[in-house]
């Protein structure tokens, strides 16, 4: 049976200078890195059409999801059909459906975008086929607006699936996709734009952090005429909840918004120490930690191994508490495997061991 005590970790003179020389002491982390304005997003846009000029590799026009719009294009090209019969031995032609996503900060007419085109028929590959002009709207059903026009020569991603594939600035943009992020409150009249936290930033210990580090940095004496003597200046920035914050401008700012809210996501911060947790990934046998995650005194036994956690070999506490950092050095140094690393928390867990959240 394998026991594992705790394994204190200590850094000598020369190792830690070792690692202090690998870190750029220059680097900052600017509100740029983990948060964005509110509506800088992207947008998609769906539609459907046909795809001529296949190699024998289509549909086929006896398909009627097919044969509709074919004998449409026909007809509003001048060359109707005058019956079904007549296309139904085409191969050279499939219905695909087609999607597309303009960029974050938005686009504008006449810009150029990458069209998504994936086979909704029969069709064996797209390979060597062309896009007919085709439309393209917003995802939202209750938008019948054209927003772009798509069409062009598809570039297979992967010849292994043949019924898939891109095209390259495949649909020109008919209408701006612009994003408006500044707004005004009615009641006092101040503007404002909202910031919202990156996934896995969102807490409330960090925007309460990052909203007064904006207040001191851009609130000084006289920045806005509706400062106020009985204080430092108005508040410029609070903390909605754990991953939105709302930052006002001064009124000065308004006429160039941009300048502003540039200058705000430059800002560089101190950040805040993450929240004790420890994830697991199952499926990956992999562990992550943020944080300070501080272990109780006890053990546990799993797959037929003793952890033991702030306590010596006959099972007295060790002054001081013991870390998670400790206990990931003690399975590195005894081989423990993945699996039984992961089994081994969740079992501390369980025993109120482990004063973090265990996702």
């Amino acid at each position: 049976m394998m026991k594992i005590n705790n394994i204190k970790i200590k850094f000598t003179l020369a190792l830690l200078s070792i690692a202090l020389m690998t870190i750029d002491l220059g680097a900052a982390t600017r509100i740029r890195d983990i948060a964005k304005p509110l509506g800088e997003r992207t947008n998609k846009l769906v539609g459907w059409g046909l795809v001529t000029g296949l190699n024998g590799t289509g549909d086929g026009g006896d398909l009627l999801i097919t044969a509709r719009p074919m004998l449409s294009m026909l007809q509003n090209m001048g060359n109707p059909a005058s019956s079904p019969d007549e296309i139904k031995d085409s191969k050279n032609i499939a219905v695909v459906e087609i999607y597309a996503e303009t960029g974050r900060n938005g686009v504008r007419a006449g810009e150029k975008i990458d069209v998504r085109v994936n086979s909704i028929g029969k069709a064996k590959s797209l390979k060597g086929g062309h896009l007919f002009i085709a439309q393209m709207i917003s995802a939202n059903k209750n938008d019948d607006t054209l927003y772009a026009i798509a069409s062009g020569s598809i570039t297979l991603d992967d010849p292994e699936v043949p019924t898939t594939g891109i095209i390259v600035n495949g649909a020109q943009m008919e209408i701006d996709f612009m994003h408006g992020y500044v707004d005004r409150n009615p009641e006092s009249g101040r503007y404002y734009f909202d910031l919202v936290l990156d996934k896995f930033q969102d807490s409330w210990q960090t925007t309460r952090e990052i909203a007064l580090q904006i207040d001191q940095m851009i609130s000084p004496p006289g920045i806005d005429e509706d400062y106020d003597n009985s204080r430092r200046g108005p508040v410029m920035a609070i903390a909605l909840d754990a991953k939105n914050i709302r930052v006002y401008a001064p009124q000065k700012q308004i006429s160039d918004p941009a300048v502003y809210i540039a200058r705000i996501m430059n800002l560089p911060i101190d950040m805040p120490e993450p929240e004790a947790t420890i994830s697991i990934n199952s499926k990956t046998n992999t562990i992550a930690v943020t944080g300070n995650v501080e272990l109780g005194s006890g053990s546990v036994m799993v797959n037929n191994i003793t952890v033991k956690v702030g306590v010596d070999a006959d099972g007295q506490p060790i002054p001081g508490s013991a870390n998670i950092n400790e206990l990931i050095e003690a399975f590195d140094t005894f081989q423990v495997p993945m699996t039984d690393r992961i089994d081994a928390i969740y079992e501390l867990q369980k025993a109120n061991l482990i004063y973090a959240r265990v996702i």
